[in-house]
C-alpha cells in the first residue's frame, strides 16, 4: 500500500500515520509514513534536496550539456511519493519492497529500490577511468608524432661550393637543398649559415655586421676572418674546433665567451677590442699565439686555456685571472703598459711568463705552484719583487730572472722552491734572499752593486754555475750547499767566504782582485772538478782543510800569506801557484803529484818541505826566495829547476835526476844532471 504525502491537519495526520502503520505492519513493512505532524516538513524537504542534489550528478555525470536545461525533479517525483524510513536509517522513495535495507554506517537514497547516491558515484568513478585512458591514449599518440617528426633531420646535404650570405639566390639554394656542410661562407652572416653544421674552409664576415653567432655550427675548417668589422657582440654557439686561426681584430667587443669552443689550431687574434672579461668557457688549445690588446682592464675566467697570451703593445692595465686554472702557453707583457696583475687561481703556467712592462707597480702571483718555462720580471716601477704564492711551493721549470732599475731594493724569492736557473741584476738592490729555493737545475748568477746581502737558505744544490758580482758584499756564506755542478765566480769587495757544506764542485772557482779579501774557508770541501784561481786579493792563511783534489790549476798567487798549509790536498791536475805571497817556510804535506809548473817564487822561503810529493811533470819555479839548500831526493820526475836569485843558496841535491836546471853561478848540484842546451 502507497502513502501520499499532504497537508493535513494534526489531527488527521496522527490517525493516518497509526492506522498506515498498522497497515504496512500487516503487509509485513517495517517504515512508517513520517508526517508534518512530526517533521513539521522539515524532513521532506532535506530528502527532496537530497533527491534533487542526487538527480542534478546523475544530470552532470549521465546526460549531455544540451540536455541539462530541460531537466528537473518532475519525472521522477511525478504522482504520490512514499516515503519510508527503515530500520538502519535509510530512506525509501517510491519503494514497493519493503525488505530494501540501508547500510548501517551511511544513510542513503532509495529510489524505485535503487540505492542512487552508490550508483552516481560508480558511474562517476568509471568516468574518471574514461577521461584518464583517454589523456594517456593522447599523450601516446603526442609522443608518436614527435618521434615521427624527429626522425626528419634539420639537414641532410653536403657541398663544396661556397655559401654566399649576400646572395638571394645561393641562400634560396642552400634553404632548399637543407644542406649541413658547406665549403665556405662570405660575407656572413644569414639564416643558412646559422643551419649549417659544419664548413669545410673559412668564414668571413660582411663588414657592417654587429652581432656573430655561430648556431648549429660545430666545426670550421679553416679560418674565422672578422677584422676591422663593426662586431660588437660573439655567441660561439655548438662551435668546438676551428683548423685555422680566428681573427677578431679591429672590433667592438667588450666581452668574449669562448663557451664550448675547445680548440683552435692557428692564432686566436683579440687586439683593438676593448676586451674587459674573457671567458675561456671549454677553451683548451691554441695552437698559435692569443693576443688581447686594448683593453683597461682585463679578466680572465674559467677553465684550461692552452696557448700563449701576448699582451705586446696593449693598452692592458690590470689584469685579473679569475678562477683560470691553468694557462697552457706562455704570458708576455713587453711594451705593454701593464700596472697590475693576479693570478688568481692560477696554478699551472705551462710555458713562458714574461712580466717586463716598465709600468707594473704590483704582481699577486696567487695560488701559482708551477710555470713550465722561464718566469721573467722587470720593471721600472716595482721597489720590491716578491715572489709569494699562497701554495708556498712554486717550481719554475726554466730561467728565473728579477731584473730591476733604480726603484728595486729587494728580492725576496719565499715560495721558490725549485728553478732552472736564477739571475738577479740590480744596482739598488741591497738584500737578496733565495727564499726556499732547494735546488737549481742550472746556473745561479746574482749582480748588483749595493748588495751587501745574500741568503741562500735551503738551497743545497746547483747544477751549474754560481756567479756573484756584488760590490759591496762583506760576506758570502754558501750554507747549505753541497753540490755545485758548474763554475763559481765572484767579483766582489767581500772580506770573507766561507763554503760552508759544499762537498763537491764540478767546475773552477775564482775571486780575484780583491784588496778587501783576507778570508777564505774550505768547510767540507773536498774536491774542485776544475780550476780554483784566487789571484791577488789580501788572503793572510791558507788551509785546503779537507780539500783532496783539484782537477786544473790551483793558483792563491799575489796574496799575503804567511802561512799556507796545504791539509789533506793530494793531487793538483794542472799548475800550483802560489808567487808573490809572504811565505816563509811551505810544505807540500800529502800531494803526491802535480801534473804542470809549480811556482813559488817571489816569497821569503827559506825552507821548502816536499813530503810525500813525487811528481812534477812541470817546472819548479823557486826563484826570488830565501833558500839556503834544496833537498829534491824524494822526487821521481821534475821537469825543470828555477832557482835563480836565491843569493844564499849553495847545494841542491837530487836522486839522478835529470832535468833543465837554471840557477846562478855558485850553486851545487848533487846527482842533479843538467838537461839545458
Amino acid at each position: 500500500m502507497r502513502w501520499s504525502l499532504s497537508h493535513t491537519t494534526s489531527e488527521d495526520a496522527s490517525h493516518k500515520s497509526y492506522r498506515n502503520h498498522e497497515n504496512h505492519k500487516k503487509k509485513g513493512g517495517v517504515g512508517v509514513l513520517v508526517t508534518t505532524s512530526r517533521t513539521s516538513g522539515a524532513l521532506l524537504r532535506a530528502v527532496l534536496c537530497i533527491l534533487g542534489c542526487c538527480c542534478a550528478a546523475a544530470a552532470a555525470a549521465l546526460l549531455p550539456a544540451s540536455t541539462l536545461s530541460s531537466f528537473s525533479l518532475l519525472p521522477v517525483c511525478q504522482g504520490e511519493v512514499v516515503l519510508v524510513e527503515d530500520l538502519f536509517g535509510g530512506f525509501h522513495i517510491n519503494n514497493t519492497n519493503s525488505d530494501s535495507r540501508g547500510s548501517v554506517t551511511a544513510q542513503p537514497v532509495f529510489v524505485n529500490g535503487l540505492d542512487v547516491c552508490s550508483t552516481i558515484a560508480a558511474q562517476e568513478s568509471m568516468i574518471e577511468d574514461l577521461n584518464t585512458q583517454v589523456h594517456d591514449l593522447q599523450a601516446a599518440l603526442n609522443d608518436t608524432i614527435a618521434a615521427a617528426n624527429a626522425e626528419e633531420p634539420p639537414c641532410r646535404g653536403t657541398t663544396t661550393a661556397t655559401l654566399d650570405c649576400g646572395s638571394l639566390l645561393l641562400q634560396d639554394q642552400f634553404a632548399a637543398a637543407r644542406l649541413c656542410v658547406a665549403g665556405a661562407v662570405v660575407n656572413c652572416c644569414c639564416d643558412e649559415f646559422g643551419a649549417l653544421q659544419e664548413i669545410l674552409g673559412s668564414v668571413s664576415v660582411f663588414s657592417s655586421l654587429q652581432a656573430l653567432a655561430f648556431g648549429s655550427i660545430t666545426a670550421i675548417g679553416g679560418d674565422v676572418l672578422a677584422a676591422d668589422d663593426a662586431l660588437n657582440s660573439l655567441d660561439f654557439g655548438a662551435l668546438k674546433t676551428v683548423g685555422g686561426s680566428v681573427d677578431l681584430s679591429g672590433n667592438n667587443i667588450t666581452s668574449v665567451d669562448f663557451a664550448g669552443l675547445t680548440r683552435v689550431e692557428g692564432n686566436l687574434n683579440l687586439t683593438g677590442n676593448p676586451v674587459q672579461a674573457l671567458s675561456f668557457g671549454q677553451l683548451t688549445h691554441v695552437g698559435g699565439v692569443l693576443s688581447i690588446f686594448s683593453s683597461d682592464d682585463l679578466s680572465l675566467k674559467e677553465g684550461v686555456l692552452q696557448a700563449s697570451v701576448d699582451l705586446g703593445t696593449t693598452q692592458v692595465t690590470s689584469i685579473d685571472f679569475g678562477s683560470l686554472a691553468r694557462l697552457g702557453g706562455s704570458l708576455d707583457t713587453r711594451l705593454s703598459v701593464l700596472q697590475a696583475i693576479s693570478f688568481g687561481d692560477v696554478t699551472t703556467v705551462d710555458a713562458t711568463v714574461r712580466l717586463l712592462s716598465d709600468t707594473i707597480t704590483s704582481i699577486d702571483f696567487g695560488k701559482l705552484m708551477h710555470v713550465g718555462g722561464d718566469l721573467r720580471i722587470g720593471s721600472n716601477q716595482l721597489t720590491t719583487v716578491t715572489v709569494n704564492t699562497t701554495s708556498s711551493a712554486l717550481i719554475v721549470g726554466g730561467y728565473l730572472e728579477v731584473a730591476g732599475s733604480a726603484a728595486l731594493t729587494a728580492v725576496d724569492l719565499s715560495s721558490v722552491t725549485q728553478a732552472g736557473s736564477v739571475g738577479i741584476y740590480g744596482d739598488s738592490i741591497t738584500t737578496v734572499n733565495l727564499g726556499n729555493v732547494a735546488a737549481v737545475e742550472q746556473s745561479v748568477e746574482i749582480a748588483g752593486k749595493r748588495i751587501t746581502n745574500i741568503t741562500f737558505g735551503p738551497l743545497t744544490s746547483i747544477g751549474g754555475g754560481l756567479f756573484l758580482e756584488v760590490n759591496e758584499a762583506a760576506h758570502i756564506d754558501l750554507n747549505n750547499i753541497t753540490t755545485l755542478a758548474g763554475s763559481v765566480a765572484i767579483d766582489s769587495d767581500l772580506a770573507s767566504l766561507d763554503f760552508g757544506k759544499l762537498t763537491r764542485l764540478d767546475d773552477a772557482i775564482y775571486h780575484e782582485n780583491s784588496p778587501s779579501f783576507t778570508s777564505i774557508d774550505f768547510g767540507a770541501l773536498t774536491f774542485v772538478d776544475g780550476y780554483m784561481s784566487f789571484y791577488s786579493n789580501s788572503l793572510k792563511r791558507l788551509d785546503f782543510k779537507n780539500l783532496g783534489s783539484v782537477a786544473g790549476d790551483l793558483d792563491f798567487s799575489d796574496n799575503a800569506f804567511t802561512v799556507a798549509d796545504t791539509g789533506s790536498l793530494t793531487s793538483v791536475g794542472g799548475d800550483f801557484f802560489l808567487f808573490s805571497n809572504q811565505l816563509t817556510i811551505f810544505s807540500f804535506g800529502n800531494i803526491t803529484m802535480i801534473t804542470d809548473q809549480v811556482n813559488l817564487s817571489d816569497n821569503q822561503l827559506s825552507n821548502i818541505d816536499f813530503g810525500k810529493l813525487r811528481y812534477v811533470q812541470g817546472n819548479l819555479v823557486l826563484r826570488d826566495n830565501d833558500l839556503v839548500t834544496l833537498d829534491l831526493s824524494g822526487l821521481s820526475l821534475l821537469g825543470g829547476l828555477d832557482v835563480r836569485n836565491n843569493p844564499s843558496l849553495v847545494m841542491v841535491t837530487c836522486d839522478d835526476l835529470s832535468f833543465c836546471i837554471q840557477a846562478d853561478n855558485g850553486v851545487t848540484f848533487n846527482q842533479c844532471q843538467n838537461t839545458c842546451p
